[in-house]
């Protein structure tokens, strides 16, 4: 039988990102994005159909976007993008699930809310299953053309991919990403992005303990710093091995930028 309790972390310092001692909060209420890719002033949604087949390829996966209007979404106003969609990376291929996750923002700081979408079943190279992240760009035409998101331990995991959050982790005004693997370490892949494919700086954020796997993440800024704080779910084994498990949970606070004091009067 497998046991389950959610429990927050003891401090753990990270750099970017800090664990959130163990102490009693007040959830405070936050209003959610809007995804807009085509700039137009009304929200578009992104649905994942990561085990649908493309070209006879099962499982390759897809997303399809429909494109709000003053009437709310209009069907008639909609896209599908894969991997075997021009300007795309990559081909769509069994097994892929393109889609299994999906974050919005505006990744590389032109105004149009980006899509990044994982892969996590892709093969990346000669990597089988190591999974792939793709950027989609907004633009005023909506998502078009595609950035791969370099894996920054290709051989430490599988399934990059597996889990996405965006947020700004550091408070510097430009979006990052958080990416799940297979195993329980997510990467936070700072911003900004480039269509060419660079990115800021990468930081490894590892569970509290070790842990099987991370089941899920989210950003928010839960303490109203300005900066985005990442939650994490994860499992750790018990001592009679993988016949049962405890799923604990961590939150990770962002790191608020350094403000520079005023000059002292005259």
């Amino acid at each position: 039988m497998r046991k389950r309790t959610l429990l927050l972390a003891t401090a753990v310092t990270t750099g970017l990102l800090t664990a959130l001692p163990t102490t009693a909060a007040t959830a405070a209420p936050s209003a959610a994005p809007t995804a807009d890719f085509n700039g137009d002033g009304y929200g578009d949604v992104a649905f994942s159909a990561a085990y649908a087949k493309v070209d006879g390829k099962g499982m390759a996966g897809y997303v399809a976007v429909v494109y709000g209007g003053a009437t709310g979404l209009d069907p008639a106003k909609h896209t599908v993008v894969s991997q075997n969609t021009a300007g795309v990376p990559g081909a769509a291929g069994n097994e892929d699930t393109f889609g299994t996750e999906l974050a919005t923002a505006d990744l590389n700081g032109d105004g149009y809310t980006d899509l990044a979408v994982g892969a996590p079943g892709d093969d990346d190279g000669t990597d089988g299953d190591g999974g792939t992240v793709t950027i989609l760009w907004g633009s005023a035409s909506g998502l078009k053309n595609g950035t791969t998101v370099k894996d920054p331990a290709v051989s430490a995991h599988n399934n990059w991919g597996n889990l996405l959050t965006a947020g700004d982790f550091d408070g510097d005004g430009k979006a990052d990403l958080a990416v799940g693997t297979d195993t329980d370490d997510i990467y936070v892949v700072r911003g900004p992005f480039t269509t060419t494919g660079t990115t800021g700086a990468t930081q490894k954020i590892p569970t509290p303990e070790p842990a099987w796997i991370v089941d899920a993440m989210a950003a928010g800024d839960t303490n109203a710093d300005g900066t985005s704080d990442l939650v994490l779910t994860y499992r750790v084994h018990l001592s009679d091995g993988e016949t049962t498990s405890w799923s604990k949970g961590v939150a990770y606070l962002g790191s608020p930028p350094a403000r520079t004091p005023p000059p002292p009067a005259s």
